[in-house]
């Protein structure tokens, strides 16, 4: 009897909520219409490009067999300092250099063979999920700030985080033990490729609705006024009216998050901060990827606030040692405003991406001498 009223108690508010939502949509058409056109245009004009060829790429890589070969050849560093299989190294490259749902695509395929196991996809998910360097240096950098160095420390920071995190994680973690690989049969290249491009497209259709859907919401609470009722209960607390303004779209959708604080003016670190937590849309994709993994939700959501923190530290650090002679540029406040210069060296870099990709090589030189594998950027 009490399951049944739980139930029917369940399935009104879940009617109201439908019912409360399709009002306000209708009520709201302009606005919706306006956000739906903004997460479009994010869509197409910064995901897209950035992410479909690594979904592509990563499901390339998993359906032909390519990642037996990469974990063997990182499989000092794979199973020595992440404390993980060999195939995993596979889904960490991919996960750190192809965006978001990239990583998590690769650990539940990985999963789904039996080559990692249900404690181990849920630690992968503590630092296997990074935003990739075409939209933080292509999108953010370059197109938004108008300054590819600032994107190049963005994707740097992300990266240091994952690995301090992979690190600390493993530590407590005994040796991961030799894989035993399963009799799966390797895909032709001809069907593993004509596999990829359906799976890419089927993963960007999915994000595409996601982005949509919260930026519409997104548009509906800012121009409806509902956000400045958040904003004064946030100002209550003393925080300044213009971080107030960027908590909820940060929390919610990281792209919308990342071009209102370029508009805004708010400091590198900031932006950090944004792309390291990822927002609800981008968790709720990666949860959605990994259904068959029984994944730990409270720990998710506290390694993605980790992430977040620690990528916004290191990017603070970065910027106190950044050449003031190098190329200067300016965040946009308002019309007629500009918020204080920053200044970022191409050079210093560059330098900072090749001691993060030396320091994981420099475990595996003895026994791959004068090799160096070349990552790709892309979101």
């Amino acid at each position: 009897m009490n399951g049944t009223i739980k139930i029917n108690l369940k399935l009104i508010m879940l009617t109201f909520c439908i019912v409360s939502a399709s009002i306000i949509i209708l009520f709201f058409s302009s606005y919706s219409v306006s956000g739906i056109t903004d997460g479009l245009s994010y869509t197409v004009n910064y995901l897209v490009p950035s992410l479909f060829p690594f979904m592509v790429i990563s499901s390339f890589t998993m359906n032909s067999g390519a990642y037996k070969f990469i974990g063997k050849f990182f499989s000092f560093v794979t199973r020595r300092i992440f404390k993980l299989p060999e195939p995993a190294a596979a889904a960490i490259i991919l996960g750190l250099t192809g965006g978001f749902p990239v990583g998590a695509k690769c650990v539940d395929m990985l999963y789904s063979s039996g080559e990692i196991d249900e404690i181990q996809a849920n630690r992968m998910m503590t630092f296997c999920v990074c935003s990739g360097p075409s939209f933080l240096i292509t999108a953010i950098g370059t197109i938004m700030l108008h300054n590819t160095s600032i994107g190049i420390i963005l994707y740097v920071s992300q990266i240091v985080s994952a690995v301090i995190i992979a690190f600390l994680t493993g530590c407590r973690q005994q040796s991961a033990p030799v894989c035993s690989e399963k009799k799966v049969r390797n895909k032709s290249i001809a069907e593993s490729f004509v596999i990829s491009c359906s799976d890419g497209a089927y993963s960007v259709l999915e994000l595409t609705s996601f982005v949509v859907i919260f930026s519409m919401f997104m548009s509906i609470i800012e121009k409806s006024g509902f956000n400045n009722l958040f904003s004064d209960a946030i100002n209550f607390f003393d925080i300044t009216g213009s971080f107030s303004e960027i908590i909820m779209p940060i929390f919610f959708e990281v792209t919308g998050a990342c071009r209102r604080i370029c508009d805004g003016g708010f400091q590198p670190w900031v932006l950090s901060f944004a792309v390291g937590f990822g927002g609800l849309c981008v968790h709720l994709q990666i949860l959605h990827i990994l259904k068959s993994v029984k994944i730990n939700k409270l720990k998710f959501f506290i390694f993605r606030f980790i992430n977040a923190v620690l990528s916004s530290i290191i990017t603070y650090v970065i910027f106190l040692f950044i050449n003031p002679s190098a190329e200067v540029f300016s965040f946009k406040i308002g019309e007629n405003t500009f918020a204080e210069s920053v200044s970022g060296s191409y050079i210093g870099a560059a330098a900072l991406i090749v001691m993060c990709i030396l320091f994981l090589l420099s475990f595996k030189r003895s026994y791959y001498p004068n090799r160096i594998t070349k990552g790709k950027f892309f979101r």
